[in-house]
């Protein structure tokens, strides 16, 4: 969709008596530039937590001096590698009502 924060957004939807409400963009918190997707969102039984994958496009500066084959692995098995990450956040539907 047009307007979107990063490749593909993640969006919320709701039931609207026989029909379906217009989608609603997360927002930047969750869409985040530099992410090449938001993927597999759940919400926690108890609908208190978003759980959600996301893979960011943007990687961060490398240092200044040259990376030890040991600070190399270790910065590549690492969260914000590039490969993707598991986030969760505090979670309230009806805030994007």
């Amino acid at each position: 969709r047009a307007g979107g924060h990063s490749e593909n957004d993640l969006y919320i939807v709701f039931r609207d008596g026989e029909g379906w409400s217009a989608p609603k963009n997360l927002g930047p918190g969750i869409n985040r530039p530099g992410t090449a997707g938001v993927f597999t969102p759940f919400v926690s039984s108890d609908g208190n937590t978003l759980y959600y994958a996301a893979r960011f496009v943007a990687y961060d500066a490398l240092p200044a001096q040259a990376l030890s084959y040991g600070e190399m692995v270790a910065r590549l098995r690492s969260p914000g590698n590039g490969a993707g990450d598991l986030y969760s956040q505090p979670w309230d539907a009806n805030g994007y009502r």
